[in-house]
């Protein structure tokens, strides 16, 4: 092919690969919903909006987003709260569209664990020990370690610790290692990852999350020209014996500055759940302890990388009461459950202008 058509040949290649891609999720996106919203209408929990209100969210979608393809996230919003509010932005468009352009090309960079505590600076509320990557042992400063030093580094004078690897999500990827079952060869076939120590959280905790470590996701947004601000937050609990959060979890809402929490959880199917289906705790009436601390601690940190306008920090405060930052994410902040409960929370962003700009502009 000459040469003179190998810039358009590509583009086109380019534009239709990225329209099969995003026509694919929107398909998985709409499915997802629509088996999570039917279950919710056969239970009983929620009931169908009338017609002309769902004939309303659909042309809302097309005109503040761009497409009705983003209607199934509205919808199910509006369905969940018994009514439409106009300023929501549906998950798979905050996601999909305005991440990218919001982080800009940082936007994944929060997947390379190993690299975050290096990002903030260092940061003692990091709990990171020591890095695996590219089949080298690092250290905090960044100075390799031969193998042989590697368990006295990693333990000293603790017995366990957590090693969470690179590119994972949703608890996936971490696993904890004694020093007694410690095998260097076992553990470096995972690839790159961070080890980090244990982290034992306030007794508060305990009754909402008696296994894992409980987790507050803590989002926090720059608009230009201005200092980071909160959006919102939920903390996330575990139960059974799994002592990693992951999907098998449940969700509650803060509701406000003050860490109050919504009178009920989430599942995974957005179920609400007035008390801890294990504990029998009940949600309503609770306030997380220390929290303005908590939210100042994410702010500072997000104020350390104006790269990134949006950000979702993983936190809890510790038996110490030291506020403990576990990770934090930039690609997948999760905001479905903090919009759909309190807000909307991205008018001042004004994510519906990235509708009319190509994903180019995210690089330019």
């Amino acid at each position: 092919m000459p040469a003179a058509f190998n810039a358009p040949y590509r583009r086109l290649v380019n534009r239709t690969r990225d329209r099969s891609r995003a026509k694919a999720f929107q398909l998985w996106v709409k499915g997802d919903v629509d088996r999570h919203m039917a279950r919710l209408i056969a239970a009983g929990d929620v009931r169908p909006l009338p017609d002309p209100e769902v004939r309303r969210i659909r042309e809302y979608a097309h005109e503040v987003f761009g497409s009705a393809a983003y209607f199934p996230w509205l919808h199910f919003y509006s369905v969940w709260n018994g009514r439409f509010r106009e300023g929501w932005v549906p998950e798979d468009y905050f996601q999909a569209v305005a991440i990218p352009f919001i982080n800009g090309a940082y936007h994944k960079i929060c997947q390379a664990r190993s690299l975050q505590r290096r990002l903030i600076g260092d940061d003692p509320s990091m709990p990171d020990i020591a890095y695996f990557v590219g089949g080298e042992w690092f250290d905090l400063t960044g100075a390799r370690v031969g193998r042989g030093c590697v368990p006295s580094m990693l333990f000293g004078d603790a017995n366990e610790v957590c090693i969470k690897a690179e590119q994972t999500i949703w608890g996936r990827g971490v696993s904890f290692e004694t020093r007694e079952g410690f095998d260097i060869d076992r553990v470096e076939r995972q690839g790159n990852f961070v080890v980090q120590r244990l982290i034992r959280q306030a007794e508060w905790f305990d009754p909402l999350s008696p296994a894992a470590v409980a987790t507050i996701r803590v989002a926090t947004g720059k608009v230009s020209g201005r200092p980071p601000h909160a959006v919102g937050a939920f903390i996330r609990l575990g139960f059974g014996s799994e002592r990693a959060i992951g999907k098998a979890s449940i969700e509650v809402p803060i509701l406000d500055t003050s860490g109050v929490l919504a009178p009920y959880a989430v599942n995974v199917d957005w179920r609400r759940y007035p008390r801890h289906p294990e504990t029998g705790k009940s949600f309503d009436g609770l306030v997380i302890p220390e929290y303005d601390r908590i939210v100042a601690h994410c702010l500072a940190l997000h104020d350390r990388l104006p790269q990134l306008g949006f950000v979702g920090w993983d936190v809890v405060v510790d038996r110490d009461g030291a506020v403990r930052v576990m990770e934090f994410n930039t690609a997948h902040p999760e905001t479905r459950l903090i919009e759909m409960v309190t807000g909307p929370c991205f008018r001042e962003f004004g994510l519906e202008r990235y509708k009319e700009m190509t994903r180019n502009d995210v690089w330019a």
